[in-house]
């Protein structure tokens, strides 16, 4: 995953399906973290992990949407 994400953010302005497909990953990942705390309970520094959640739950839609409204050139 990391040579992929490497890769494409050399060549982001040529990137379009591969960049929004490594930000829904992140963001499932982010999803999966969730459903694990919502079943099994926070784990010990709550605020560590919920700190590893809140950007992926986020910044997949910032980055999806900054690179949506880019400007063309």
């Amino acid at each position: 995953m990391g040579i992929i994400c490497a890769w494409s953010a050399v060549t982001i302005r040529q990137q379009g399906t591969l960049f929004y497909l490594i930000a829904a990953g992140v963001f499932v990942a982010g999803c999966g973290r969730l459903l694990s705390m919502s079943k099994v309970g926070l784990p010990e520094l709550a605020a560590l992990w919920l700190g590893y959640l809140t950007p992926e739950l986020l910044l997949p839609w910032v980055l999806a949407a900054a690179h949506f409204y880019r400007p063309q050139s």
